[in-house]
């Protein structure tokens, strides 16, 4: 660090199949040597740092040594809370929220080939995503995700057909369907057939909600999830099984309300206990609430 007005911040950290460990900062002043796909920011604001650190232990000459460290930003935070490596190794998510707004999109234009893309911060603040290569740190997309309000990617995670999960936390109050790909005025929202959770707007206050990108970074479900209170989403998992229909994917965080239910007859409390409790709701391969 440079003597930044705003220091540095570290976002999150995940290990990489060969122990290799990949960081998301967010980042004041100063450069981090070597810079790949540096694109600079304001100095008083944060970027996105995404960093990869060599596993070598025994080996002085490499253990710990900084492979590559990229930077993100634009007039404003570009600020990471989530990261993931993918399942092959070769790609790392990273999420957050961005009140830049003009952070280069990646691509710069629509590739409309049915990918997610959207270049525009539609509120005060929205949430990113934003996927490198795992190898060297080149920046393959970058997209904004949010609506009107307040919004933030807080979680990844990732099932067994390569699909990444997503979740976080907005306060935008209605969203877009569209065609779930193509750039929508409010939150960007998706309905696949099928009985899969649906929540087309905002229960109140700060929700939760649940996403979904294909390898092919395509959208294929996004839903509001939250009761009329505050609802924050912290992390995700992937719950694998043997037999297809028992996969889960969990979502925990904490409510001021009563989120969503669906009692199976296991453990189960019907509301907060006191001032805000957690809460814990899983969702079936196709995207549909099991137990919360």
């Amino acid at each position: 660090n440079s003597g930044s007005v705003n220091g540095d911040h570290m976002g999150g950290a995940v290990a990489a199949p060969n122990g290799d460990l990949l960081v998301a900062i967010a980042h004041g002043e100063g450069e981090f040597p070597p810079l790949p796909g540096w694109t600079g920011g304001n100095s008083e604001q944060y970027d996105a740092c995404v960093g990869r650190y060599k596993y070598a232990p025994g080996n002085a000459q490499q253990d710990a040594v900084q492979d590559y460290m990229t930077h993100y930003g634009g007039n404003g935070h570009v600020r990471p809370q989530a990261i993931h490596v993918g399942n092959n190794a070769t790609a790392v998510y990273v999420g957050g929220f961005v009140t830049a707004t003009d952070a280069p999109g990646v691509p710069e234009d629509d590739p409309q080939d049915g990918s997610y893309w959207e270049a525009t911060c539609k509120g005060a603040s929205d949430g990113f995503l934003m996927r490198l290569n795992a190898v060297d740190g080149t920046v393959e997309r970058f997209a904004y995700f949010g609506g009107g309000g307040h919004d933030a990617v807080t979680a990844f995670t990732e099932d067994e057909e390569g699909n990444v999960w997503f979740s976080g936390i907005t306060t935008s109050t209605t969203g877009t369907e569209a065609d779930c790909n193509s750039p929508s005025t409010d939150f960007p929202l998706c309905d696949p057939p099928g009985a899969n959770y649906w929540q087309p707007a905002n229960a109140g206050g700060r929700d939760a909600y649940v996403a979904r990108l294909n390898p092919d970074f395509e959208l294929t479900l996004s839903t509001f999830y939250g009761s009329p209170n505050d609802d924050l989403a912290y992390d995700m998992a992937y719950m694998p099984s043997g037999v297809v229909p028992q996969r889960r994917i969990a979502l925990v965080g904490r409510s001021l309300g009563t989120v969503p239910q669906n009692n199976t007859g296991s453990f189960h409390l019907d509301g907060i206990n006191g001032q805000k409790s957690g809460f814990i709701a899983t969702f079936d391969f196709g995207g549909g609430l099991q137990w919360s």
